[in-house]
């Protein structure tokens, strides 16, 4: 189960008086209910942004710390001065705010708003506003863009690093020390003995890769903002007949977000390669969508954090290149869904959104609406949470034992043992 709050919206003219497109917006992920937060809003920057490092001080180190969030990576930045948390997301083509942060740090938002639909329709109103200083360790850029969009209560941040910020930068996210490194890119220096995978810039801000899987060669996005591996668009599973290809697959809720519930197959990809590495047994999501950007052509798929955590990745835009290191992860086997159950928070609870026929959740008696009260006799809460995800993502054939409350408010308790599904 993952958050998916991919968003589509339309043409629309904004107040500096500049004509933007905005194509698509945010797609961000989270742990176990979050997965692909990335937005790809393009819009055209009023007064110009400029971006530096700031080296006047000798403890100025170009890394940043990178904290590692099941899968999600963040950073601490300075937003004009005052600490922020936030996610990094190369799926997101702007910086993105939630409400509460873009309040408690008192940015005025635009008059104006643009409303769009999710990942599979549904609808959102965003509207925006601009940072004169935003900051990650060193790395500055003026007057930039932040989208301010409600997101649910599992995204734990103050918002998201988008494209916007990557495009000024050389960036090189080293996934094994946990660094983000950052340079202006007219300074930086290719590493020797490693071939450039050539990258597409698509609508300004959509960085795209080539790769092939299963034998169909197609552009991905490049989305560290999504915990999980792939996800395939609908109309590629259709065209190359992916289903029917790369069965058996797991049906189930893949996502929950800004545009509702979303669905897909979970599938065993047996080859999936980028460049000269070749990664075996990649768990992929097809989607199911009959709208929004899940059912869009404009390319095949988004490459996720799961599989860009094996390597050590630097994107440098302004050459339109990309630098993949391999490194100590990189023939760990991929883990596909092993309780059978989708969750979301709801309130102070996580609730139980989707059950697939015959897992171990449906042999332990879960069903669609109970709450996750406890999870092996440890209370599972809004703030409380993680031994219930690291639980939920355990070895195969351990157990999980979950005391649930039913949509009458009767608790009970229940055991499952893990096994693979996919």
């Amino acid at each position: 189960m993952s958050y998916c709050g991919r968003v589509m919206f339309s043409e629309k003219k904004l107040g500096c008086g500049r004509s933007a497109r905005l194509p698509a917006a945010v797609n961000r992920s989270r742990r176990a209910v979050l997965q692909a937060l990335g937005s790809s809003l393009l819009l055209s920057a009023c007064g110009g942004t400029t971006a530096w490092i700031d080296e006047s001080s000798p403890s100025s180190s170009m890394k940043v710390q990178m904290h590692n969030d099941f899968g999600h990576q963040w950073v601490e930045a300075r937003l004009d001065g005052r600490i922020v948390r936030l996610a990094l997301d190369t799926g997101a083509d702007f910086n993105v705010l939630t409400p509460d942060a873009a309040a408690r740090l008192g940015y005025t938002l635009s008059e104006a708003s643009v409303a769009g639909s999710g990942a599979e329709g549904g609808s959102v109103v965003a509207r925006w506003t601009t940072i004169p200083d935003f900051a990650i360790g060193p790395a500055h850029l003026r007057r930039s863009t932040a989208y301010v969009l409600p997101l649910p209560s599992e995204f734990a941040y103050d918002g998201i690093v988008g494209m916007n910020f990557f495009k000024a930068f050389t960036s090189r996210f080293d996934y094994a020390a946990g660094e983000l490194t950052l340079q202006l890119s007219d300074r930086y220096v290719a590493p020797s003995g490693i071939s450039a995978l050539p990258i597409r810039l698509v609508g300004g801000s959509k960085v795209l890769v080539q790769a092939t899987l299963a034998g169909v060669k197609g552009w991905f996005s490049l989305d560290t903002g999504k915990q999980s591996a792939l996800a395939i668009f609908r109309p590629s599973v259709e065209r190359h007949r992916l289903r029917e290809a790369l069965a058996p697959a797991v049906r189930m809720v893949t996502g929950a977000g800004v545009g509702g519930l979303t669905r897909g197959d979970f599938v065993r990809v047996p080859a999936f390669t980028l460049g000269e590495h070749r990664l075996s047994g990649v768990v992929a999501s097809l989607s199911l969508a009959k709208s929004g950007l899940y059912a869009s052509d404009e390319w095949m798929g988004n490459i996720g954090a799961e599989i860009f955590r094996r390597f050590t990745m630097t994107l440098d835009v302004s050459r339109r290149q990309l630098f993949l290191e391999a490194n100590t992860s990189f023939n760990e086997p991929f883990r596909g869904p092993r309780t059978g159950f989708a969750f979301s928070l709801v309130g102070n609870l996580f609730e139980v959104v989707d059950v697939v026929a015959d897992s171990p959740a449906a042999t332990a008696g879960i069903v669609i609406g109970d709450q996750i009260v406890a999870c092996n006799d440890r209370a599972v809460t809004a703030k409380d949470h993680t031994h219930f995800r690291q639980a939920n993502r355990g070895d195969i054939g351990s157990s999980m034992k979950l005391r649930l409350r039913s949509r009458l408010g009767m608790e009970r308790d229940v055991s499952s043992l893990l096994r693979a599904l996919s």
